[in-house]
């Protein structure tokens, strides 16, 4: 497996049909989907467990009692089997081509993870472009000291993971 992709689960229901749909329409496809429920109070489990019923990719479901989207990654993680990790929310959609294009990078250049912009869309219309700013695009050293900690789309070797 090439791909894990952890994915916190609370009170997400109305979020399952964009989420399912966007990650079946992926170009790449050697992937798992590790779904991790932090004690929702919704019946999100069971409609997930609906939602999933036709995709065509392969997926666990967990369950994390501690609360917190870090201990919910923390369990996905564990339980991973993916060589790489990207981390989304249950709110989140993403473009086909994402990971196809990531891992094209990580195999043309000697690179640990990646990283990309986001694009909010509200109800009401308004689309916001989150800039990542003081990193140019394209490859960039690392930074000297610390950890980049990236609150958007984000993909890593398990081995940069554990190793940082």
């Amino acid at each position: 497996m090439k791909l894990s992709i952890i994915i916190p689960i609370y009170n997400g229901v109305s979020f399952f049909e964009k989420l399912i749909k966007s990650i079946n329409a992926f170009t790449f496809t050697d992937f798992e989907c590790v779904f991790i429920d932090n004690n929702s109070t919704d019946n999100s489990v069971i409609e997930l467990e609906k939602a999933l019923q036709n995709v065509t990719f392969d997926f666990l479901i967990l369950f994390e009692a501690k609360q917190g989207a870090g201990q919910a990654r923390n369990t996905g993680i564990k339980k991973a089997k993916g060589e790489f990790l990207a981390f989304l929310d249950c709110d989140d959609i993403i473009l086909p081509e994402k990971f196809a294009y990531d891992f094209s990078i990580l195999e043309k250049h000697d690179v640990d993870f990646v990283f990309c912009r986001s694009e909010r869309f509200y109800d009401d219309g308004r689309n916001l472009k989150n800039p990542i700013t003081g990193i140019k695009e394209g490859i960039n050293n690392p930074p000297t000291s610390g950890i980049i900690v990236v609150a958007e789309f984000f993909l890593a070797s398990r081995s940069w993971f554990f190793n940082c």
